[in-house]
Parts: structure tokens; C-alpha cells; sequence
């Protein structure tokens, strides 16, 4: 690998413009598709200088503070030491494949990533499975960097901490350097990837397009087949949501005046919930003009596909 930038007094445009010039360790997840936070859509955009990187959030914002805690307390449960290396490295092998690592172990061929999660995701970080995402980004620092393991570091809930080393997998690098490239193909010649259903991709295009739609155009006869999809799959949906409220409803019928239920190694929940909100219409007849005065309107974009026999 060699080194393309230091980072330390890079501004933020600077900064932007560095991750255009290849695939970072954050995009593989996306680019392969396992991410759930972000579609190789948004990272080709990205890429070509379409978008900008949208707004942080909060929990990334406190992820990169508490890195350096995180970092430190790896240093102490490993006994190992780590040091920063504040730029921007490139493959020599696939000079698309770009690394912005969090800290090189010292002595070692070896880095160290440190990360942060809630409480909730606590069931994915045991010691005997890395999350697909991480997992992805760790082998591609690996390659880039040249290492032949990486640790990783997590604080969960910010009451629990555990680290993980992470081995070199070489088949599974082959396939990752293999999707990065055809990514970077796509890059060069402008042709972006397909959408796809994930979460990630329509937040992407309520991102892009969410705040517009006045014309009309003609679509291209390939879209034909997704629109009879979109009716298909509409129709089975329906139907899994009846079988599944059937399915509720029976053991509903069960438990009767009971909480909970046991079958097995399941157990069915169905317990008082007591929650606490605005009675707007109240507010609306009483207090009208405390009503209008905290109204906000908002806009957004509403699919839908009509039949239209006329135009059949």
C-alpha cells in the first residue's frame, strides 16, 4: 500500500473529495449490499460528486467520540499498544480499494477497529461471529493495509466492552476485491448500479426525489414487468398479512385473560402496553388557535400504481 493524504488539518471538502478516489473500508459493506444504513446507489453517488455525505447522526457522532476510549481500553484488557495513523492509504494491487483505519497495532502486522453500538445489537457481537458489515470492512482493511489480522474493539451500550481478533479470509477477500472492482468500473463510466428493496436504497431516492414530482413521462417498456411485479407481490403480501393475523388471532383465542404463553422454545406475549400521547382533535376544538399557531406541514411523495383499462 502507499499513502495518498494526510488527514490531520483536512478540511471538510478536502476530506470529501479523498473518499472519491476509491472505495473505502465504511463503503464495502454497502457496495457488496449487506449494509443496512447505506446502498451502493448512495455510494456511487458519492463517488461521482452527485451527493454530498448526508448530514451525521447521532449515534456516529458519539461513535467517533468515544473512539479513542474505546481504543484505550483495548490497550488495557489486550496489553497491547496502538498508535493513530492519521491519512489515507492506498492498494497497490487495486488502487480503488482506499483505507482510513482507525489505529495500527504497534509490533504487529495488525490494526485495530474500534466501534460502538446500542444495547439492542448486543445479541450480534458474541465471540464467535463478527456482523456481515464488519466483517466486510475489516477484510478489506486487511487487504489494503496488508495485514495479516485486524482486532476488533466495541462498546455496547456504553456499559459493555469486548474485543475480537479477527483472521485474514482470503476467499473472502477474492470476492469482495471482485464486487469493489466492478463497483469502480461502474464508477468510471458513469453507469450506476440497480436499485434494489432494501431500506437503505428507498431512503436514498426519498433523499434525491422526495420533495419533487410534477411531470409526466412515458417509461421504458422494461418497466412494464415491474409494475405487473409490484401488483404480485402487493397481492401475496396481503395475503401472508391475513395468514399472519390468523395466525395471531388463534393464539389470541388462547391466551385469553393470560400475559404469556409457552410452546416449545417459544414464548407468545400478549401484554397491556400504556402509552402517552397529543389528543389533537381535542386540542383542535378547544384550542384552536394554540392548534394553528404549532401546526407544521410537511410533503412527501405517496407510490402508487393504478390500473387504468383505457390506456391498456
Amino acid at each position: 500500500m502507499k499513502v495518498i493524504a494526510r488527514t490531520a488539518d483536512l478540511d471538510r471538502s478536502s476530506w470529501l473529495e479523498l473518499r472519491r478516489k476509491g472505495i473505502g473500508g465504511s463503503d464495502a459493506p454497502a457496495v457488496a449490499g449487506v449494509s443496512k444504513w447505506k446502498s451502493s446507489l448512495e455510494v456511487y453517488l458519492e463517488k461521482i460528486g452527485q451527493i454530498d455525505k448526508r448530514d451525521e447522526t447521532e449515534s456516529i457522532y458519539w461513535g467517533e467520540r468515544l473512539e479513542e476510549i474505546v481504543a484505550e481500553e483495548f490497550q488495557l484488557r489486550s496489553g497491547k499498544k496502538v498508535r493513530r495513523k492519521r491519512c489515507v492509504c492506498q492498494s497497490s494491487k487495486n488502487p480503488f480499494m482506499i483505507a482510513n483505519i482507525d489505529r495500527e497495532v504497534v509490533a504487529e502486522r495488525a490494526g485495530l477497529e474500534c466501534k460502538t453500538t446500542s444495547v439492542f445489537n448486543a445479541n450480534n457481537w458474541d465471540l464467535d461471529h463478527v456482523p456481515d458489515d464488519y466483517m466486510l470492512q475489516c477484510q478489506h482493511y486487511m487487504e489494503v493495509m496488508d495485514w495479516d489480522y485486524i482486532y476488533l474493539a466495541v462498546l455496547i451500550g456504553g456499559q459493555k466492552f469486548r474485543w475480537m481478533r479477527v483472521e485474514k479470509d482470503p476467499d473472502l477477500i477474492g470476492q469482495l476485491v471482485s464486487i469493489e472492482r466492478d463497483f469502480w468500473r461502474r464508477v468510471e463510466s458513469k453507469d450506476p448500479p440497480p436499485v434494489d428493496g432494501s431500506k437503505a436504497a428507498t431512503d436514498i431516492l426519498n433523499f434525491l426525489y422526495g420533495d419533487t414530482g410534477e411531470g409526466v413521462i412515458d417509461l421504458p417498456e422494461e418497466s412494464h414487468g415491474w409494475v405487473l411485479d409490484y401488483f404480485e407481490f402487493s397481492q401475496e403480501e396481503k395475503m401472508a398479512k391475513e395468514q399472519k393475523d390468523e395466525a395471531s388471532n388463534r393464539l389470541k383465542n388462547l391466551l385469553k385473560d393470560n400475559r404469556e404463553g409457552r410452546i416449545k422454545n417459544f414464548k407468545v406475549i400478549w401484554q397491556p402496553v400504556t402509552t402517552q400521547r397529543l389528543n389533537t382533535s381535542r386540542i383542535k376544538s378547544e384550542l384552536p388557535d394554540l392548534y394553528e399557531k404549532y401546526l407544521e406541514e410537511s410533503t412527501y411523495r405517496k407510490f402508487s400504481i393504478k390500473k387504468e383499462e383505457s390506456l391498456i
